[in-house]
């Protein structure tokens, strides 16, 4: 007689393996059925390969169950309060803990865990207790559930990065512009418009970014993890400092603004505008991937396309129809074009930042190692 394991469980475990996630059976059969179980799902390995039937539990120490909580992979012969104990020690460890569970007896762990996964068909007081309830009672779905939080987590790092760029490009030219002796290098108005694209449209492209394999194969965060590490640092202070380079060249230079003024000061600053909205373009595609393929996965983020077009397409017509609320007079093709192409150097260059960042990364690892 047995209940058989579904066909999605080994991979689902292997899945939150992979992810530096322990999963731990925690059930009332005896040790032979829970470890014959374990064993079919993959749940015992090498390094977690400890079944520990309740009453030994019972008997040790919470620093003695504390210093072998990474073996263990079965209890058998489980109570309630054996649940309850594994998660309080696992906290205590500075673990994040997840419990299972669909009884009445069950609520309390699934109170006290960091999350609680009710079971779709377990109590009502279990639901009410858990903060996920899993409707098809899948260890599946809380992979999935693991793989959608890590990409959601990492399109708010995406965007993090976007938006520091602009605001420390922003920033430094509206900060250095009157010591070169241009009061407004960007208006009000203008200022407005890069926000909604830094706040409002960055935000919403970045949201649709598709949830990825390899998001399961990092380890886990510690709960003292920051929103930045050190890749989004250099990133920020690399790009944002570069594309805040070329606005002051572009503004200092005495060769450009001979060739682009065409004899009007407003002229000069509308394509200083462009480019500046073009440089925000183009370091959003910078900062959606940390590959040096800047098209990786894009096909899957239609809304990402669809908002830089459109970003695109409303500075074209701000240039050629803003007038004087955005303090611009349309631009000969040649010299908006010109615009774009000193805008688009910021990619080569964190291309070239990329490979550099990536390249010492390696020699750490492998000296480390």
């Amino acid at each position: 007689i047995q209940d058989p394991v579904r066909s999605e469980v080994r991979r689902a475990v292997a899945d939150a393996q992979h992810a530096g996630i322990q999963v731990v059976m925690v059930t009332g059969d005896n040790p032979a059925t829970a470890g014959a179980v374990a064993r079919e799902t993959g749940i015992l390995t090498s390094t977690c390969n400890r079944i520990l039937p309740a009453s030994q539990l019972s008997a040790m120490r919470d620093e003695e169950i504390k210093e072998i909580l990474p073996q263990i992979a079965v209890i058998s012969r489980a109570l309630p309060s054996d649940k309850i104990r594994l998660v309080r020690i696992a906290k205590d460890a500075g673990l994040v803990a997840g419990m299972t569970g669909d009884g009445i007896n069950d609520a309390p762990a699934l109170k006290a865990a960091d999350v609680g996964f009710a079971m779709g068909s377990g109590t009502d007081i279990a639901k009410e207790s858990g903060d996920i309830v899993i409707t098809d009672d899948s260890f599946s779905s809380i992979t999935k559930a693991v793989l959608y939080g890590r990409t959601i987590f990492e399109s708010i790092r995406k965007f993090v990065v976007f938006q520091l760029m602009m605001n420390l490009c922003a920033m430094g030219v509206s900060l250095i512009g009157p010591f070169m002796g241009i009061d407004s290098p960007v208006t009000v108005i203008q200022m407005l418009w890069v926000n909604i694209i830094m706040d409002t449209l960055g935000g919403l492209a970045f949201a649709g970014e598709p949830a990825l394999r390899r998001y399961m194969l990092r380890p886990s965060l510690p709960r003292d993890a920051g929103i930045l590490n050190g890749a989004m640092i250099n990133q920020i202070v690399f790009s944002g400092l570069y594309s805040l380079g070329l606005c002051i060249f572009f503004l200092q230079s005495d060769l450009l603004r001979s060739r682009l003024s065409g004899g009007s000061e407003k002229y000069y600053l509308t394509v200083f505008f462009a480019m500046f909205i073009f440089c925000g373009i183009f370091n959003s595609f910078n900062a959606r991937t940390p590959q040096r393929n800047l098209l990786s996965h894009i096909s899957a983020n239609k809304p990402f396309i669809l908002i830089m077009t459109a970003v695109a397409v409303i500075q074209l017509m701000i240039i050629y129809f803003g007038g004087e609320v955005f303090r611009c007079v349309p631009l000969h093709m040649g010299d908006l074009l010109f615009a774009a192409l000193l805008a688009a150097t910021v990619i080569p260059a964190d291309l070239i930042r990329k490979s550099l960042f990536q390249r010492r990364k390696k020699k750490t690892k492998k000296f480390t190692g």
